[in-house]
């Protein structure tokens, strides 16, 4: 079985958005039965308009299951940004995640938002928790996303293994998940293509 919870889907898509949607979808059932994830990204507070633009039922296959998640960027721990479990809008989709953008964001994150998954961008500096954020984190059941096609498309790729060391460390390699964030079929990596990275 294969898992990816993290295929980008555009905000506004057009033709050629669809089609590179459907060659990634080809790629990764021609793998094995999967489960994907539809993610939009928004950096506004999360309400249920955030999924409108995921059109799923086009891209139904035998042997792929697909779920709709929604990752809402977050720079400033000031602002609300509606992640609790009281909002309505939870029941709108399937996964829900954060993607911190500065470390003060990242401990925020582990420690007050009710989310599924925190996507850390591995290709930025400075936006790891620490131990004691990601153990709080782990705790209430919070995953940790690292996101392997950052690897493919940064400059930095030493910065974005030191990351992902980093993470690993501070997770003791608990609750995380590796997903692609694909932007191309050819992104999509098998699981025991993962282990040569």
């Amino acid at each position: 079985m294969f898992f990816d919870f993290n295929i980008p889907y555009p905000t506004h898509p057009n033709q050629q958005d669809l089609d590179r949607l459907d060659l990634i979808l080809k790629r990764i059932q021609s793998i094995q039965q999967a489960t994907i994830a539809f993610n939009v990204t928004s950096s506004e507070p999360f309400t249920s308009k955030a999924v409108e633009p995921i059109q799923a039922d086009q891209f139904k296959r035998p042997g792929v299951e697909l779920l709709t998640r929604v990752t809402v960027e977050i720079e400033d721990t000031k602002k609300n940004y509606q992640m609790v479990l009281s909002n309505a809008a939870n029941q709108s989709v399937d996964i829900l995640a954060v993607r911190p953008l500065t470390l003060d964001v990242s401990r925020h994150a582990c420690q007050n938002y009710d989310v599924d998954i925190i996507s850390i961008n591995c290709a930025t500096k400075r936006v790891i928790p620490n131990h004691a954020a990601a153990q709080v984190a782990i705790t209430r059941g919070i995953f940790f996303e690292i996101c392997y096609a950052q690897a493919f498309h940064c400059k930095e790729r030493s910065l974005f293994f030191t990351n992902v060391k980093r993470i690993v460390d501070v997770t003791r390699g608990d609750n995380l998940i590796f997903s692609s964030e694909a932007l191309r079929a050819l992104d999509i990596r098998q699981p025991g293509d993962l282990r040569m990275l």
